[in-house]
């Protein structure tokens, strides 16, 4: 039976957030007493209310419904209400935006649309849902079990002479992750149990997301790609792909995007899950070389390194990985830090593993001019950002010497690598003034490694040791500075030039230096600069990893190198919570104008009356 009720108190995000609709629909079957949760609810619903106006209320109402696309991947579309004094809104959301028609009531004939709304809930269109996807609430513990259908993989040996074996169920899977509703709408299903067996491998993930039809790269091309001629060390990888289909066999669609769904086996948890500034340097300096190789080997730019998609895998995966093809990696290409550290590591031995390929580029001989902002706020690279070179802020400038390697560090490392980039001990092109160039400018290998640095301080910063009685918070403006390309400005740059001593925990202030050092490297555009170590495509990257491996040599028996880590980021001085990484941003709030994220999908006039064509 549907219920429309009242919503007083949520299950799941909390009572007193913004998150909390007025009124939902739901079948009383998945209901858990008068608690809701947003996986549970057909539809949500915003009712006027005292200060605050039409277009904010329907803003509300439309944010709501992304918040159920999020919850519900078993839906293409979604429906959400608005219902003020004298008008109502209907309201229909999918990846490619939200559209809405608002009415007055004036008569009668109008309580027809709102009989059709109430229909679809109880009967959706079969394109507002993905029939592959269903869903199940355990009455015991109230959790949601996703079963996933898909279809055999060609070239499985499993016998496909009927309907049944020509589909796997991959059931007892959880929403992991659900990315922005808008755009590629991203759902990550979890079941690290009890996972379902494909070609032999455990699944442990399943990923769903719309692609543009005419997009240049699908994530599972560019995977198949990297790992054309064997694993990839640090690399996710991929199973099985395909494209959902609904009931009448063409594939899922959401206006000019289509889902994909990509099968995966290894897994892993956030940088936050390290043990210690040791692991953490590890895992940092590795995410350098896996961009470095797949730039080198595979020509591949990721274009999207951020806090979300650099892993640390549990350590039974490596064993895994090696007997699969490991050792299909030359040996001169990849080596990981622990190798150096330790000859006696296998050399491709990485925990680190890096994900979502949604945003990378495979490179061919002929490149155009890009400036595409590819990227995650915070981490995304200045220069990205900005959409062209850097231009110098001061007449004088300059970079540092490459730098050289402690003799420890020096014995261990690569001598091909040490050849590549010899220079001189000095100062390199210092100008007055840039050169008059021709800009053909695009995102390069050495964007990915400012990505890389911008997550190391974001790291940093948040860190405090487990044992410290020492009452440690984030200087605010320092939060400011570094999470400022979130609002649409970019100060970051400033934090290369000065970031001040009580930025990270002071048992942790020894890294300071490292972080100093990079960013002395990296504060200026080599772009603008005719040498033959600056224009090297991994110059920076070399810069960078050999910065980190002096420092972990030079600090090797240093106490807080290893101190445990607190379980909690340090908070912000004078803030309530840390700026979320991604948010969702509504706009162009009008009657008859589709809303979106502001990202890759483009604004557009809608038919003003939604449900005469979708319900009458």
């Amino acid at each position: 039976m549907l219920c429309i009720v009242q919503v007083l108190s949520f299950a799941s995000r909390g009572s007193k957030t913004l998150a909390r609709p007025d009124l939902a629909a739901y079948f009383k079957v998945f209901s858990r007493g008068k608690d809701l949760d947003w996986s549970g609810m057909e539809s949500a619903m915003k009712v006027v209310s005292k200060g605050t106006s039409v277009t904010e209320g329907i803003e509300q109402a439309v944010a709501y419904t992304t918040y159920l696309l999020q919850a519900r991947p078993d839906r293409v579309a979604v429906q959400g209400l608005y219902v003020g004094n004298s008008i109502i809104t209907f309201i229909i959301t999918d990846a490619s935006g939200a559209r809405f028609t608002t009415i007055p009531w004036k008569d009668e004939s109008h309580f027809f649309l709102l009989c059709a709304f109430i229909d679809r809930l109880h009967d959706p269109l079969p394109t507002m849902v993905d029939p592959t996807i269903q869903r199940r609430k355990d009455l015991l513990d109230f959790r949601w079990d996703i079963t996933v259908t898909i279809g055999q993989p060609q070239h499985s040996e499993e016998n496909t002479d009927s309907p049944e074996s020509m589909t796997i169920k991959c059931e007892g899977y959880q929403i992991d992750h659900a990315s922005a509703s808008f755009g590629s709408r991203s759902h990550i299903f979890k079941n690290l149990e009890f996972p379902t067996k494909v070609l032999g491998h455990d699944i442990h993930i399943i990923k769903d997301q719309y692609s543009g039809q005419h997009t240049r790269f699908t994530e599972s091309q560019v995977l198949e790609h990297i790992h054309t001629n064997g694993p990839v060390p640090g690399m996710v990888d991929l199973v099985h792909h395909e494209k959902p289909l609904w009931t009448n066999g063409n594939p899922v669609l959401c206006g000019d995007r289509v889902k994909n769904r990509i099968l995966m086996s290894l897994y892993g948890t956030h940088l936050d899950t390290v043990s210690s500034v040791r692991e953490a340097l590890i895992a940092i300096y590795d995410t350098l070389e896996i961009t470095r190789y797949l730039y080198c080997k595979r020509q591949v730019l990721h274009r999207d390194i951020s806090y979300g998609n650099v892993l640390i895998k549990p350590a039974p995966q490596d064993s895994n990985f090696h007997a699969e093809g490991g050792n299909n990696v030359p040996p001169d290409t990849f080596c990981s830090m622990r190798h150096l550290l330790d000859s006696n590591c296998n050399r491709q031995d990485t925990q680190t593993l890096l994900i979502d390929f949604n945003r990378a580029e495979i490179l061919g001989q002929e490149q155009e001019p890009s400036v595409a902002r590819t990227g995650t706020p915070i981490f995304i690279s200045r220069a990205v950002l900005a959409g062209g070179p850097l231009r110098p802020y001061t007449r004088h400038f300059g970079f540092p010497p490459i730098p050289a390697l402690l003799p420890a560090a020096k014995s261990r490392y690569s001598p091909d690598r040490l050849k590549e980039f010899e220079g001189p001990d000095e100062p390199i092109a210092v100008y007055s003034k840039p050169p008059q160039k021709e800009i053909f400018w695009r995102h390069e290998l050495r964007h990915d490694a400012e990505s890389v640095l911008w997550l190391l301080i974001y790291w940093a910063i948040q860190r405090a040791p487990a044992t410290s009685d020492e009452t440690s918070e984030i200087p605010a403006d320092v939060w400011a500075m570094l999470t400022t390309a979130v609002t649409g400005s970019d100060s970051r740059g400033a934090l290369l030039i000065d970031l001040p001593d009580n930025a990270l925990h002071t048992q942790f202030a020894p890294l300071l230096s490292l972080l100093k050092e990079v960013g002395e490297h990296i504060i200026f555009d080599p772009y603008w600069v005719d040498n033959k170590n600056l224009n090297h495509p991994e110059y920076i990257h070399e810069v960078f990893q050999r910065l980190i491996f002096n420092f972990v040599i030079e600090n090797d028996n240093e106490a807080f190198m290893d101190v445990p880590l607190a379980a909690h980021p340090r908070k912000v001085k004078n803030f309530s919570t840390n700026t979320p990484l991604s948010t969702i941003r509504v706009i162009d709030a009008w009657p008859g104008k589709r809303m979106h994220s502001g990202g890759d999908t483009n604004p557009e006039v809608r038919d003003t009356c939604l449900y005469r064509i979708s319900f009458c």
